[in-house]
């Protein structure tokens, strides 16, 4: 099993126990990062006095399971809440911490560091922007964790690292940039590469999650990512492997020789290039503000990428407000046949907390409706757009169903681009043609009954089939490829209404295959 090293947690703690005041306050206990039953932590709970949880729009059903149990076996404990989930506006914050008032006593929004050893000494907030990196790999934050994969052999943990923080843009869709994370603090080099260092140094830790959101934007990261590979030959580790969390976007001259040095010198579990363009559509870039981040200035290493014989993949996300059924399927035609880019993780449009998109007047400017999904017994839950000026729920199901067609057939390479004449015009006569397919039609009914169970107005919705889940949380695929590979003869004879399909094609799900991608987002 592998799971990430709580490296947001590990920072509290490790700023915090350089305050000489906190350490003769209060003394931590390791952290804790695995979501088991909370009755599994009942020894830990009771000899907590302070329940600190880091809350993101995917754990946020968990904490408040944890937290709810805690007060109940540690009434007189105390619980506090921080991470990008806590609403920065206070009318908001105040509102979200009530919905929690059962379990919750305190929440600290934006970013934590100092604001948590402020709270911890009963300081005023003081908006202090953190400048140095804080270090709890090598403070031994980590160390009992270490212990724990070295005693139960096949666990093995990732290392969440930053060598800078914050981002200069702000999608409508991210948190990564926005009031208080807008600006970019550049942290110490050195103290950067002796985490990394540490991180390499460790046979438990398998990977390393570089979190940045525009490696390459600082001319610095040629030298960083150098040292990590000289890194990676030091401790000689084959099985060691380094993820991207974003690349520099606009075209950063950088980015090139990092892509370079990690293609020949360092671990990757695949030698992709996975841009993060979300959409090709003008109108919708406006929307979403970013409209200053141009597609365009990412050709020429899409090209550069492309023409040394390697694979480049894109990142789109569908229901973006401003797109239409139509310019969706356009910009997927355009990624195919004129970028020559035939792979797309594709996301559903989720809100996350404190971007713009979660702003009620932005959401009332563009007539943004949203409605919550959980599954996995409310333990997961995100907040989806259902709605915008652009589409109603109808035409959001049109989108799923040529997205259908792209992600069933083009992105698993099950139709050959050679084979395809317009992505466009082909799928367009596939569904003006789908009660010649019955097969087919059963299938597509099948995902527009889904998407009108997910998207339809209405109370939140409970997932719990395994394929439902499976389709909304991670491939937007049930097992569709499987029933035609079941009915294959039947499902060739329709495909060939529309699509030049191989005789010998494998109908089968290789599995996503993205998430080692580095993005350039």
């Amino acid at each position: 099993m592998m799971a990430w090293l709580p490296y947001s947690v590990g920072c509290l703690i490790s700023y915090a126990r350089k305050q000489p005041e906190i350490n003769e306050l209060y003394e931590f206990m390791d952290p804790l990062c695995l979501a088991w039953n909370p009755k599994k932590y009942k020894t830990e709970l009771l000899q907590t006095d302070i329940l600190g949880l880091t809350c993101y729009a995917w754990n946020q059903g968990y904490n408040d399971r944890l937290a709810a149990y805690y007060k109940r076996i540690r009434p007189d404990g105390v619980t506090i809440y921080g991470g990008p989930q806590v609403p920065e506006d206070k009318q908001a914050r105040d509102n979200w911490q009530r919905d929690r008032g059962a379990f919750l006593d305190h929440c600290i929004e934006g970013p934590g560091e100092i604001a948590f050893v402020e709270w911890l000494l009963d300081k005023p907030r003081s908006r202090t922007v953190l400048k140095e990196l804080p270090t709890p790999y090598t403070d031994g934050v980590f160390d009992a964790m270490i212990t724990f994969a070295k005693q139960n052999p096949g666990n093995f943990f990732g290392a969440p690292v930053e060598s800078d923080r914050g981002c200069p843009y702000s999608c409508a869709f991210c948190d990564w940039g926005g009031n208080t994370r807008s600006k970019l603090i550049k942290f110490d080099q050195d103290t950067f590469m002796e985490q990394m260092d540490w991180v390499y140094s460790n046979n438990e830790l398998t990977e390393a999650f570089l979190s940045n959101a525009n490696f390459g934007i600082n001319k610095r990261d040629i030298e960083i990512m150098q040292g990590i590979a000289a890194m990676q030959k030091k401790y000689n580790r084959a099985d060691f492997q380094f993820t991207f969390g974003g690349l520099a976007k606009n075209g950063s001259k950088n980015v090139k020789p990092i892509m370079d040095i990690m293609l020949n010198e360092v671990n990757v579990l695949q030698h992709n290039l996975k841009v993060s363009f979300q959409t090709h559509t003008p109108e919708v870039l406006r929307v979403i503000k970013r409209d200053n981040i141009s597609n365009e200035k990412l050709m020429p290493l899409v090209r550069h990428w492309q023409s040394i014989g390697k694979q480049v993949s894109a990142e789109m996300i569908i229901g973006l407000p401003g797109e239409t059924a139509d310019s969706w399927l356009k910009g997927l035609d355009h990624m195919v046949h004129d970028l020559s880019i035939y792979q797309s993780g594709t996301f559903i449009l989720q809100i996350t907390r404190n971007t713009l998109l979660d702003d009620p007047e932005y959401q009332k400017k563009y007539d943004i409706s949203t409605k919550q999904v959980w599954w996995g017994k409310k333990q997961y839950g995100v907040s989806v757009v259902i709605k915008s000026y652009s589409f109603d729920l109808e035409e959001l199901v049109k989108m799923y169903d040529y997205h259908w067609v792209y992600n069933n057939f083009i992105n698993t390479g099950l139709i050959p681009v050679d084979r395809l004449i317009s992505l466009y015009d082909q799928t367009r006569i596939f569904f003006d043609n789908l009660d010649q397919m019955p097969l087919m039609k059963d299938l597509i009914e099948r995902q527009r009954t889904l998407v009108r169970k997910i998207f339809k107005k209405g109370r939140d919705v409970y997932l719990t089939d395994e394929k439902e889940i499976r389709w909304f949380s991670a491939s937007m695929r049930m097992d569709d490829l499987q029933i035609m590979e079941a009915n294959r003869d039947r499902a060739l004879q329709e495909l060939a209404v529309v699509f030049d399909i191989p005789d010998d094609v494998k109908f089968e799900i290789e599995g996503s295959g993205y998430r080692k991608i580095p993005v350039v987002k």
